[in-house]
């Protein structure tokens, strides 16, 4: 939850969402408003309460739920929309004893199991095996190559973003073939 005395302290400010946390910048998506529109931090003075107004089809700014609005969902959401395949289905279809099976033992292991080749090089569209906590495993989060050095991503209960690609973090780099 947003801290709304924090915001009402911003009005007018700009906001970026950096690895899934807001950061204030002056060249961010967000601003800092009490007028309720699009990519803003909305404060409703009635409320009291500092929201994120974010397109439904935007990829930036979604909160975390697990299986739903997760990293591996937006990622497939993303190729699908760009490609045309039917990846959120075949992630929704996946059950949650597999999953679980999955991100114990490596989400590389989905990426294997689900028509995807592993790759050398990272491209625009190929899915990437990242590491986004020291302390998590190296093989337990995925990320997606949007751009040239740009991934979008949905680090565990925080905001989805869209990052620069830090190459240490990479832990494999899969493209779809199916």
């Amino acid at each position: 939850m947003l801290d709304y005395n924090f915001y009402k302290e911003k009005l007018g400010k700009k906001f970026a969402i950096v690895n899934g946390e807001l950061v204030e910048d002056p060249q961010g998506l967000l601003t800092v408003t009490e007028t309720f529109t699009d990519y803003s931090i909305y404060l409703s003075k009635i409320e009291g309460k500092a929201s994120l107004i974010i397109p439904d089809l935007a990829y930036v700014g979604k909160t975390y739920k697990t299986r739903s609005t997760d990293c591996i969902s937006i990622c497939c959401k993303w190729h699908d929309n760009q490609y045309g395949t039917n990846l959120q289905k075949v992630y929704k279809d996946t059950t949650h004893e597999k999953f679980k099976k999955y991100f114990k033992q490596g989400m590389s292991l989905w990426f294997e199991d689900h028509g995807f080749l592993k790759a050398n090089t990272i491209k625009i569209g190929s899915f990437i095996v990242y590491q986004y906590a020291p302390n998590l495993p190296a093989n337990s989060h995925i990320a997606i190559c949007i751009e040239p050095n740009k991934i979008l991503q949905h680090i565990p209960w925080k905001y989805s973003s869209i990052d620069t690609i830090e190459n240490e973090k990479v832990f494999a780099i899969y493209d779809y073939t199916g």
